[in-house]
């Protein structure tokens, strides 16, 4: 008795070994056993990740983060020990003289790991509990300045503010009318140029009658302000102050005017003083949101609608006032992020809390809190992805979504990992970013350095986990967008040869995208299948082939993996080189391919893997658990593949042969076609189909059609 089998997809990613005999689950004839460097796309195949291409040398362990003016001006954020580095897609910032663009922070690592952030426009707001509200704006390309917030009204009261009366008889201005039985006193505002009030002057006052008249009465003038739009003048009652006008003049006429005491003049207010700074920063309905200090974990601080820097004040409150609201919850967990979506959401260490208004807008009298969910919150800042929320609980072993249900009108989710609790076991993740183009992947880092991807797509039930690894340990990760795809970047530590031996360095790396055409009319295909790499390409140095490839002193001492012209070239270790070309002794640290080639890469060489889950069938007879089979062969049908071992383990792999009339030293062809291994297997009772690519070339699987044999 045999069997064949057939699966055309793997959208259900790398299971858990738990998972090994539930032959009853949809997703175990759409999963793998492992997905090690093979992520998954939308429509169902599997290929090898991207190279990785080294962009710069760090200073230490580096905390990145996006930061995207629009789709075609970004920059990633290195923050380091206290310095921080900006990067573009093609390498460094650098100043006008040339050097690397760097500024000083009072920041550690350690710090800079922890800060949460928020970005509008040219500015990124910082927040951590080791420091007061921090600020970093971009200037010009090579011009940003990082400095704290300050909280006060960015314009200044009125001065000179002064207090007459004025006799409309005698048309005389004088201090007092000799009788008077009352302190009038009055203070004004200046509104500038893009609305914000100032506070309020000093207040001064005049002597006057009890009831004042239209033939007399206080006459007010101050110094004019260079920006103002407009004055707003307060007179007091019963110790506060009301509003009576306004002015375009820097003079007004307080004609018996009685104050509204409903619109008093703002006060100024800053909540984060003496050690209670907000570790979590968000804009929800143009307000600066800021939550979970030390001191106060459960409060959340709104700004003022439309003025991010400024927690004014008014008494009553106006709607557009600066506001604090704090969770009355079962326990005291700090509030670990904030997100923005229909409604603001924020997640704790035990609630996830929905705040919401009846109105719709959020202000100090109409605002509540709803819970949600009680499953809690890890510090890693949640991710939005399309319409839904993710979020890793704070066993850090479960990630889980939260969306949005019409029926019950409240948000629910489900867990994320549960088919794949092995990759979360006795680790937690680090650090996250979310890449929509091209195959809307969610890259975590794991406390190891592995690096996981999770394929996401809900409405196309795409749920693949993978795993990533290297020669070294990931540590930091951030997407960028740009014209033909989001961009993942890295930080990568890794072990390079030193002269005391073997130095941790750290590289930040960009993942290459597949489909990229560096050059017009490009005969080979963009092939970049190594780590920490560098390419040369003739035809962005006027056609020149080269011998000796140079500028590899990031990887002296490393056995470095080659393809020249597409073909594979034996692995080198970079070294220091001496040459002469053109009559001129040269020295680069480098490689020596042997030849002249037109399109060189050169980096770090990596294995990609695919094994199937236990390969089983049902039939009349009954299932094929617990019995012994064996696999006679494995069919593969494969897209754009340059190199390619089937085997049933992979410790016992065959190469598929693809060379047919190229010489040696020749690139081969990408192959889009079936192929089939004949393997020899003893009998098993649990059988695998196994992939691998360990040469710096690409691989996709669109399908696995094994053949197994039965036994007694």
């Amino acid at each position: 008795m045999a069997f064949s089998g057939f699966q055309s997809s793997f959208t259900a990613g790398e299971l858990s070994p738990s998972l090994a005999v539930r032959v009853d689950l949809a997703r175990y004839h759409t999963g793998c056993s492992l997905l090690e460097n093979m992520l998954v796309h939308p429509h169902g195949g599997a290929s090898k990740r991207n190279g990785l291409r080294y962009l710069a040398t760090l200073a230490g362990k580096t905390r990145l983060m996006p930061f995207i003016f629009s789709a075609s001006e970004t920059y990633v954020l290195a923050w380091s020990e206290k310095k921080l580095s900006i990067f573009t897609r093609e390498g460094q910032v650098l100043d006008s003289d040339g050097n690397p663009y760097e500024i000083a922070t009072p920041f550690s690592y350690e710090v800079a790991k922890k800060m949460g952030f928020v970005q509008s426009a040219d500015v990124i707001y910082l927040v951590s509990e080791d420091f007061a509200p921090h600020k970093l704006c971009r200037y010009a390309h090579d011009q940003w300045k990082l400095e704290e917030l300050d909280f006060s009204p960015k314009i200044a009261p009125p001065a000179g503010l002064k207090v007459s009366l004025y006799d409309v008889r005698t048309s005389s201005e004088k201090s007092s009318d000799g009788t008077g039985t009352r302190n009038w006193s009055y203070v004004v505002t200046q509104v500038g140029e893009e609305g914000e009030e100032s506070l309020a002057s000093a207040a001064t006052s005049v002597q006057g009658p009890e009831n004042l008249r239209q033939t007399c009465y206080p006459k007010l003038t101050w110094q004019a302000c260079e920006k103002a739009t407009e004055y707003r003048i307060y007179q007091e009652k019963n110790g506060k102050y009301g509003y009576i006008g306004s002015s375009l003049m820097p003079a007004f006429d307080a004609k018996n005017i009685a104050p509204d005491m409903t619109d008093c003049p703002p006060e100024a207010h800053n909540p984060f003083v003496d050690g209670n700074y907000p570790t979590c920063v968000c804009f929800y309905q143009q307000r600066l949101v800021f939550a979970g200090s030390r001191k106060r974990p459960q409060t959340l601080w709104f700004s003022r609608t439309g003025n991010f820097e400024s927690f004014t004040r008014s008494s009553p409150t106006k709607a557009d006032d600066a506001m604090e609201i704090s969770i009355a919850g079962n326990e005291v967990s700090r509030i670990n992020w904030l997100v923005s979506l229909r409604t603001l959401l924020v997640g704790t260490g035990g609630t996830e809390w929905e705040v919401k208004s009846n109105s719709g807008v959020l202000t100090a009298e109409d605002i509540s809190l709803v819970p949600q969910s009680y499953r809690g919150s890890s510090e890693l800042p949640a991710l939005i992805v399309g319409n839904s929320v993710l979020h890793i609980n704070r066993t850090h072993r479960e990630m889980r979504d939260l969306m949005y249900d019409f029926g019950t009108d409240s948000y629910s989710g489900s867990d994320h990992a549960v088919l794949a609790g092995h990759l979360l076991e006795s680790h937690a993740l680090t650090d996250w970013a979310y890449q929509q183009s091209p195959d809307s992947i969610i890259w975590c880092v794991r406390d190891d350095g592995l690096l996981l991807g999770y394929t996401f797509l809900r409405e196309h039930e795409v749920f693949a986990w993978h795993r990533h690894s290297t020669q070294g340990k990931f540590l930091a990760v951030c997407c960028l967008p740009s014209s033909f795809a989001d961009e993942l970047f890295v930080v990568v530590e890794r072990d390079v040869p030193g002269e005391m031996g073997d130095e941790k360095k750290y590289f930040l790396e960009r993942m290459e995208n597949r489909y990229t055409q560096r050059c017009e009319n490009e005969s080979l295909p963009y092939l970049f299948y190594v780590d920490a790499g560098l390419s040369y390409n003739a035809g962005e140095h006027n056609g020149k082939a080269i011998r000796y490839v140079g500028g590899l002193e990031h990887l002296e001492g490393l056995e470095a993996a080659i393809l020249a012209n597409g073909a594979v070239c034996p692995p080198q270790r970079v070294r220091k080189i001496s040459y002469e070309e053109d009559g001129e002794q040269k020295q680069i640290v480098g490689i020596d391919i042997g030849y002249a080639a037109s399109d060189v890469v050169v980096g770090l060489a990596y294995t990609a893997k695919l094994k199937s889950m236990p390969l089983e069938a049902e039939s009349a007879y009954g299932g094929t658990q617990g019995k012994y089979k064996h696999v006679q062969g494995i069919g593969v049908y494969f897209r754009d593949t340059g190199y390619a071992k089937i085997g049933t383990s992979f410790a016992q792999m065959d190469e598929v042969k693809w060379r047919r009339n190229e010489k040696p030293g020749e690139a081969v062809n990408l192959q889009t076609s079936y192929a089939f291994m004949r393997v020899a297997q003893g009998f098993e009772k649990q059988s695998y189909a196994c992939l691998m690519s360990d040469e710096p070339l690409p691989i996709t699987v669109l399908a696995l059609l094994p053949e197994v044999g039965m036994g007694a």
